[in-house]
């Protein structure tokens, strides 16, 4: 609407770097007690959203493998981690 999907993917897509990071860094402990971190299931629903929200944009800037790959990806993730019954995997 305001033309600024290029920037909207571009900032879906460092969603996705940093979800990753903290995701999947074998660096991350949580044994010092320093950093809490949010239940598993929680941050991969998050994960899931920030696909579906790379797929809108590209969908919208007529991407139309890539978007279909990310949607792929979002309900992969989210019926893997939160269940078919879930609001984020419907």
């Amino acid at each position: 609407q305001l033309g600024r999907h290029e920037l909207a993917l571009e900032h879906a897509q460092a969603a996705l770097v940093m979800l990753h990071d903290e995701l999947f860094d074998d660096a991350r402990s949580t044994l010092d007690g320093t950093q809490p971190f949010p239940p598993l299931a929680e941050r991969m629903s998050v994960l899931a959203i920030a696909y579906h929200n790379m797929g809108v944009e590209q969908e919208f800037l007529a991407r139309w493998e890539a978007a279909l790959l990310s949607y792929k990806r979002a309900m992969q993730l989210a019926r893997l981690h939160v269940g078919e019954g879930h609001a984020v995997t419907l």
